[in-house]
């Protein structure tokens, strides 16, 4: 796209199309507090529209009617968000401990991959998420592969929400998804080699 496109909450950092709420709705709690877009990159018209409905769900929500469906428009990032707003979700059933990981997990979701249409996605899609999530922080470092895991069942648990909810896409992503073996982190109980080396008899 030559000419940035301009829409309600239409941000350009470093060249890619972000949707940001205002500084009210975020300080007020509203979700999600940013949207990446770069999905939509070539679609102009795709794009706008989908600014356009993130800003009507964010005033709908300021003007008190939270108790209506959030907006879902079959991204990955509109799963996530209806998974975290919509009151009948098992998300409010978490601890206030237990829901701090969730949403880190659930911004990292969105940040990277939120853009994807749920029916665009498919097994190849999954393993290349899993590569980027499980990889290694630095250079030379570990592959974060409880990280890869955490990501999965996360997205796992909000489909598995979306397919209660009747969303369009999320049963037969659900089943790509269960479908997968993904590599499991090393069990924390599991000795290392150090640890296996034969020790000297003491008196």
């Amino acid at each position: 796209m030559d000419r940035k496109a301009k829409a309600p909450g239409l941000t350009w950092p470093r060249g890619k199309p972000i949707w940001r709420a205002s500084r009210a709705a975020i300080k007020a709690g509203f979700a999600p507090r940013w949207v990446n877009l770069n999905y939509f990159v070539n679609d102009e018209a795709a794009l706008v529209a989908r600014c356009q409905r993130l800003t009507v769900e964010m005033l709908e929500w300021l003007s008190g009617r939270r108790g209506r469906d959030p907006i879902f428009d079959d991204t990955i990032a509109s799963l996530i968000n209806f998974y975290q707003v919509e009151p009948k979700s098992p998300y409010h059933k978490l601890s206030p401990a237990s829901r701090q990981p969730y949403d880190s997990y659930c911004r990292m979701i969105v940040k990277t991959v939120g853009a994807r249409r749920i029916d665009a996605v498919d097994m190849r899609s999954l393993w290349r998420w899993h590569g980027e999530w499980s990889a290694p922080r630095e250079q030379g470092g570990a592959p974060r592969i409880a990280a890869a895991r955490m990501a999965m069942t996360v997205l796992k648990i909000a489909l598995s929400f979306g397919i209660g909810c009747r969303l369009p896409g999320c049963a037969d992503l659900k089943l790509i998804l269960d479908q997968q073996r993904f590599p499991a982190p090393r069990p924390r109980s599991e000795p290392t080699r150090s640890s296996l080396r034969e020790k000297p008899l003491t008196r």
